[in-house]
């Protein structure tokens, strides 16, 4: 059989031509690349530093995964500056990381079709921005990424859900598709507007990240192209404007009154 052929209603053809192609945003850790070993590694090393190489036990280890650095610090060495703790962890992630780091299987292939065919990507992360280039300057996958989001975007430390809409905003993308590996990820894509989709590659999340609620959930990247290849479905969704403490206070106010 040949491939069958996707209808488009004609609302929906020309929404697709004002629109364009989607803004492809990717989160780092755990999506793009596999930095579970390094950081795991990282933590071992903090842990012996200190003398306790035996409370990191096989349950921490897991517990670690996908969770800011300084709050697990302050978890297991109440006793200590964070920024010493969370210092030591950094330092020895900065020199190991490309030794320890390598690409989620697939995800480079789906990088080079996604530029074909006129896609912009981006990748937003809670890491600094240096530690997302370097790792990607290391497996040659930076001509791929136009725009690159680290931990700071002007100064000062931002949320992802503020990152996400400043990608699009770089790239000048009306509708965003967000790919990320953890619950939290979903969550701050349903917070801008993005359809969202659930990369796992540990059924351990599994659960939790379909209680998130993502648009599409798999295991493997070329699902991703066969989506894209598709129906349009993110069409039906609007980057959010971006809302401040001030406007919510005023709509709340407005819902009271009516």
């Amino acid at each position: 059989m040949g491939k069958q052929k996707i209808k488009v209603s004609k609302a929906m053809k020309q929404r697709q031509k004002e629109v364009g192609t989607p803004a492809i945003i990717f989160n780092f850790d755990g999506t793009v690349m596999d930095t579970a070993p390094a950081v795991i590694a990282s933590y071992r090393h903090v842990f012996a530093k200190y003398g306790k190489a035996s409370e990191f036990t096989p349950e921490r280890q897991q517990m670690v995964i996908g969770k800011s650095v300084p709050e697990m610090m302050k978890e297991f060495f109440p006793d200590l500056k964070v920024d010493e703790t969370a210092g030591e962890f950094r330092s020895y992630q900065h020199y190991h990381l490309r030794d320890l780091i390598q690409p989620m299987p697939g995800v480079l292939d789906l990088f080079k079709w996604l530029k074909k065919h006129d896609y912009k990507i981006a990748i937003v992360s809670s890491r600094s921005r240096e530690s997302v280039v370097a790792a990607l300057e290391h497996e040659e996958m930076t001509p791929y990424v136009d725009v690159i989001i680290g931990r700071y975007i002007t100064g000062k430390a931002e949320g992802e859900k503020d990152s996400l809409r400043k990608a699009c905003e770089l790239m000048k993308k009306k509708c965003c598709i967000y790919i990320g590996d953890m619950p939290e990820d979903i969550i701050r894509g349903h917070m801008v507007g993005a359809f969202t989709i659930a990369y796992v590659s540990s059924r351990r999340l599994l659960y939790d990240i379909i209680d998130a609620g993502p648009d599409f959930v798999t295991a493997d990247y070329k699902q991703v192209r066969k989506l894209l290849e598709g129906e349009p479905y993110w069409l039906a969704y609007d980057l959010l404007p971006e809302t401040t403490e001030e406007t919510e206070k005023t709509e709340e106010k407005e819902e009271t009154k009516a």
